[in-house]
């Protein structure tokens, strides 16, 4: 039997509703027989976690580090801490808005965390 590619998504809060949450649980209802993924999150309802667990891992905060084939940040916000305990071979990073012409009304900057980060926009 062969071992199935693992697969965090880190992504920095869940909320009830909103396109980020939508993709992920798409995402995990389409991939999560084929892979292993885990979700990890700082924070999400109860509700929402168990609809995941039929497809993916949920994890709230990580104690040790995990280890994976591929780390998705679902969000230009990343949750640090997390990020930190990850360990990947590759990295994708979502962009899901038009930066510049936020930084009219944000004082935002955008943080690159790893160099080889491919980018999903």
């Amino acid at each position: 039997m062969t071992k199935k590619k693992k697969i965090v998504l880190l992504q920095h809060y869940y909320n009830d509703i909103g396109g980020i949450e939508t993709f992920l649980i798409n995402f995990c209802k389409t991939f999560g027989d084929k892979y292993d993924i885990s979700l990890v999150t700082r924070n999400i309802s109860f509700e929402n976690a168990l609809m995941f667990q039929k497809y993916a891992n949920v994890i709230c905060s990580l104690t040790d580090t995990i280890e994976c084939d591929t780390l998705i940040l679902t969000s230009v916000l990343v949750d640090e801490e997390n990020f930190k305990k990850i360990k990947y071979k590759e990295i994708y990073q979502m962009i899901h808005s038009d930066w510049t012409a936020m930084k009219k009304f944000w004082d935002w900057k955008f943080k690159e965390y790893d160099p080889n980060t491919k980018k999903i926009v």
